[in-house]
């Protein structure tokens, strides 16, 4: 047996942590323990005399692996695997760029009459039959994005999720479906009519912060605020048993506002403590001001102690959206991107969809996919497992070095981090997959 490249050993502030980024697998110890493991880092199975549950717990974890064990390989088949699973579908759909809404923040231009157009929902239909028709594929989500989503809920999102679910109940296949809307127009109405699906439905809704501050951002065309409303058609969705993200779009000036938010929701946060959770994410123009970080801490603190979930986006080990094949958007123009997260522009787009419900690709999502696995730095890189750098910013600064290279201490605040979100180094206490030695 020999060290697994992967495993990393930690001294941090008199704390003793044992890290497997390919398996995720943590351990904490004493000092004896990690230098036990150092001093016998070249010749790991005298270990199994020395120490022998210590040993099996290393080895089960793959702290430890065969001598010749091709590790690297090894991880890229796995991950390949999982991101080119056929069995998984998921299709973000854009109904139209246009939105009631006017954030400052946002990324997007809002086009006024662009809606989908008839021709291209036929087509999403025939890609979605030429998908479910197939016998290895097991589920399909459709996501619907924007601009505001639910502005083209009657031409063109209730007819989808009809068609879908119907495909779907006739080939036995799983079938799910959620939004990103900013809940304006969540009427009891919408609510009851996505029920009646029997299917599971989950929604992002974001706020800006308290009733204030939210209204100075989120305004109806005649200056109106929205907090209110959103308010009651979120907990109206809740009651149809709907999973529902509160995101926290927060700004160094809007943090200390959710506060009253977070007042605000707990009857909800204690009542469905399994299908709403929180979100903070800071507003991208805002990224390079951390002062409002104790602030967001201490409320995620807040909202874990009644028993409630945020979203830790350092503990999730899931890949991004955008590097899966199965995974793809189409604007309500029918061009195909792979990102949400950038503008829908000619620049940026990877294809487009046929009439006949095929998806003729481009050089860029070619490359897009071929980043994946072409950099010689990452392959090599005992992090890499845990990297959370996407295809999207891999396309944008470049594939030829560490595309995190360019940020002071970037590996050892993100080892850090993902350490510190899997278990509180101020918190001694023993939780599933966390073991003490």
């Amino acid at each position: 047996m020999k060290l697994s490249k992967y495993t990393i050993l930690i001294d941090d502030d008199g704390q003793y942590i044992a890290y497997n980024t390919a398996s995720n697998s943590m351990m904490v110890c004493t000092r004896e323990i990690v230098g036990l493991i150092r001093k016998y880092s070249h010749e790991i199975d005298r270990i199994r005399n020395i120490h022998p549950s210590l040993y099996d717990y290393l080895k089960d974890k793959n702290f430890i692996v065969s001598e010749e064990a091709d590790e690297t390989l090894g991880f890229i088949q796995s991950l390949k695997q999982e991101l080119d699973d056929i069995e998984e579908y998921s299709i973000t759909i854009n109904p139209t760029m246009n939105c009631n809404l006017r954030c400052w923040y946002c990324y997007e231009e809002h086009l006024a009459h662009s809606n989908m157009p008839e021709k291209i929902i036929e087509s999403i239909k025939k890609l979605i039959e030429n998908i479910v028709g197939n016998p290895k594929v097991k589920s399909l989500h459709l996501s619907f994005f924007g601009g505001e989503p639910l502005l083209g809920f009657k031409n063109c999102i209730k007819p989808l999720i009809e068609f879908s679910d119907a495909l779907c109940r006739k080939y036995d296949t799983s079938f799910s479906f959620g939004f990103t809307t900013n809940a304006v127009l969540l009427s009891e109405e919408t609510c009851d009519i996505l029920a009646r699906f029997d299917r599971e439905v989950s929604m992002q809704i974001p706020f800006d912060g308290d009733r204030p501050m939210h209204d100075s951002i989120k305004r109806t065309a005649t200056g109106k605020g929205t907090y209110d409303r959103i308010l009651t058609n979120l907990k109206y969705a809740l009651s149809k048993g709907f999973y529902i993200t509160v995101r926290c779009n927060y700004t160094t000036k809007s943090a200390a506002s959710f506060r009253n938010l977070v007042e605000d929701i707990k009857p909800l946060l204690v009542t469905y403590p399994s299908r709403v959770r929180v979100s903070f994410q800071q507003v991208w123009q805002d990224l390079n001001q951390h002062k409002a970080n104790p602030i967001i801490d201490e409320l995620e603190s807040e909202i874990s102690n009644i028993g409630a979930h945020c979203y830790c986006s350092d503990a999730d080990i899931s890949r991004c959206y955008a590097d899966k094949k199965n995974s793809f958007v189409i604007n309500y123009d029918g061009s195909i991107y792979q990102c949400t997260a950038r503008e829908f522009t000619d620049s940026n787009k990877e294809g487009v969809l046929r009439a006949d419900g095929t998806i003729e690709y481009n050089e860029r999502y070619h490359r897009r996919m071929e980043s994946r696995f072409s950099n010689p730095e990452c392959m090599e890189c005992n992090l890499y497992p845990i990297c959370n750098i996407c295809t999207q910013k891999r396309l944008e600064q470049g594939n030829t070095q560490c595309p995190g290279s360019r940020f002071p201490n970037f590996k050892q605040d993100l080892l850090l981090s993902r350490i510190k979100a899997l278990y509180r180094l101020s918190q001694e206490k023993q939780s599933p997959g966390k073991n003490h030695f």
